[in-house]
C-alpha cells in the first residue's frame, strides 16, 4: 500500500539486511541480549540483536533500536504492514545544524524525543505503519502558537485549519497521520488526526508510540514463533491464528514464511494453496500438501539447529 503523504524517499540506509536463515541472522549481527524479562527457548527464533551503541552516542533510544533491530532480523521477507516500505532501517542521522535549518522552516523547536531521533538514530524511516517522515518532511500547522486542544478541535469539526502547535511526523494506516505537539503544557505528546473525522492523544510521547508499536509486532511473531514450536502442522497454526484473532490463513502463511525465511512468498501464492471447505469463520480450510511439506521442512529445520545449538 502507498504512502498517503509526503515526498518519495531517497533511501540512505546504514544497516544490512538479514541473512537468508535465523542462523545466519544471528551470526550477521555479531552480538545478541535479551532481556531478562523477554529470555526464551526459542533458539534461533528468539534473536535480540545488540549494536554499538557507543558508536551511535545513543541516548533515550537505546531500547528501541534494539528492538528494532531484533524485527529487522526476524521478518526477513518484511511482512509486518509498513515494513516493506521502511525495511526497518534508517536514514542517516542530520548534525545539530540542519535540524536548527528544519527548526527554523517550522518556526519552533522540536519536542527532545523528536530531536533526539534525527540527531542520534536516523533522518527518519523505520516506524509504525510507514515510518517517520525524514525531517526535510515534516510539516508544520501553525507550529509556533499555542497547541488547542482536542475539545477546540471537535468545536471546529476537525478542521485543518483549526491545528496550531503541531508538526506532522508519520502517515498511518487509514489515512490518518500522528501530529506532535511542539508547544505549551501538553509539548511531546502525539495526536491522532484525521481532518474532518477525528482527532485523539495516541500517546504521552514519541517514544510511547514507537514501543506500542514494537510491542504489537513482537507479540504477533513471537505468537507466530511459539505455534510453530510446538507443531510442525502449518494448518494448525493458521487454524488457530483465524479462531483467536480472526486473522486469514493467508496473511498467516506469509508470516510464518517471513519467520522461517521462505523467499518470494506473495500473498497470492500463501491463497492459491488454501481451500475453504465451508464457512471462512469456522477454521473449515485445507493447505495443499506441497505448502504443508515445505513449511513442515522448514520448521523441522530450525527445531534441529536448535537442539545442535543446545
Amino acid at each position: 500500500m502507498a504512502r498517503p503523504h509526503g515526498k518519495p524517499r531517497k533511501r540512505v540506509y546504514r544497516y544490512k539486511r538479514p541473512g537468508k536463515n535465523l542462523a545466519a541472522a544471528c551470526k550477521e549481527a555479531a552480538s545478541f541480549k535479551v532481556s531478562p524479562e523477554r529470555e526464551s527457548v526459542r533458539g534461533f527464533f528468539f534473536v535480540s540483536a545488540a549494536i554499538d551503541l557507543d558508536e551511535c552516542h545513543m541516548t533515550m533510544w537505546n531500547d528501541i533500536l534494539n528492538r528494532i533491530r531484533r524485527l529487522q532480523a526476524l521478518d526477513r521477507n518484511r511482512a509486518v504492514f509498513g515494513a516493506d516500505s521502511h525495511g526497518y532501517r534508517l536514514m542517516d542521522v542530520i548534525t545539530p545544524d540542519a535540524l536548527a535549518r528544519t527548526e527554523a522552516r517550522l518556526g519552533v523547536v522540536l519536542p527532545d524525543e523528536l530531536r533526539a531521533f534525527y540527531t542520534e538514530l536516523g533522518d527518519g524511516d523505520c516506524g509504525p505503519d510507514w515510518g517517520l517522515y525524514r525531517s526535510d518532511q515534516l510539516e508544520g500547522f501553525n507550529a509556533d502558537r499555542e497547541w488547542p486542544g482536542i475539545e477546540a478541535l471537535k468545536a471546529a469539526e476537525y478542521s485543518a485549519h483549526a491545528l496550531a502547535g503541531v508538526v506532522a511526523v508519520m502517515d498511518r494506516f487509514y489515512n490518518f497521520r500522528s501530529l506532535i505537539v511542539c508547544t505549551g503544557p501538553m509539548r511531546g505528546q502525539v495526536i491522532a488526526f484525521e481532518e474532518g473525522q477525528f482527532a485523539f492523544v495516541e500517546s504521552r510521547s514519541l517514544i510511547d508510540v514507537y514501543r506500542t508499536w514494537l510491542e504489537h509486532e513482537e507479540q504477533m511473531l513471537d505468537g507466530y514463533i511459539d505455534l510453530m514450536l510446538a507443531t510442525t502442522e502449518i494448518r494448525e497454526v493458521a487454524a488457530r491464528h483465524l479462531a483467536a484473532n480472526g486473522n486469514h490463513p493467508e496473511n498467516s502463511l506469509v508470516i510464518c514464511a517471513s519467520l522461517l525465511g521462505i523467499e518470494n512468498y506473495s500473498l497470492r501464492r500463501a491463497h492459491s494453496a488454501i481451500r475453504w471447505n465451508g464457512d471462512q469463520g469456522q477454521s473449515q480450510f485445507s493447505i495443499d500438501v506441497r505448502t504443508h511439506n515445505l513449511f513442515a521442512e522448514r520448521i523441522a529445520q530450525e527445531i534441529d539447529g536448535l537442539r545442535r545449538r543446545d
